[in-house]
């Protein structure tokens, strides 16, 4: 953690967002869980919790986890997943260093049909 102050982390997912307070010795403090679709835009719950958590420091350093349902997933956005025969997610590239030799490995691979038919099917 940083020596500079604390840390704000969270944790935002389609029904609920946890937010805390990190301190440098890594110290959790300020708990909170608000409800996601209480506000409008992600920014609008992280000065909610802000206000309440921290209402005198000003929060410099952050660490967010936003969750998104991706196109095609029957659990968390079925609506959506009905047009789709998989979830629409794909590593087009894919680069890193390996582990024993340092060495930089990159891959690339182009976009599935199915993507393709996806994206003119759907405007994206």
């Amino acid at each position: 953690m940083s020596e500079h102050g604390i840390y704000l982390v969270a944790d935002i997912g389609a029904t609920k967002s946890r937010f805390a307070l990190v301190g440098a010795d890594g110290a959790i403090a300020q708990l909170r869980v608000f409800g996601t679709a209480d506000y409008l835009h992600i920014a609008d719950a992280i000065k909610a919790y802000a206000l309440q958590a921290a209402p005198s420091q000003t929060l410099r350093n952050a660490v967010l986890a936003v969750a998104c349902p991706v196109l095609g997933d029957k659990i968390y956005a079925p609506r959506f997943a009905k047009d789709f025969p998989r979830q629409m997610l794909h590593a087009w590239k894919l680069g890193f260093r390996h582990p024993r030799t340092g060495e930089w490995k990159s891959f690339e691979a182009p976009l599935p049909d199915d993507f393709n038919r996806a994206i003119a099917a759907t405007g994206l």
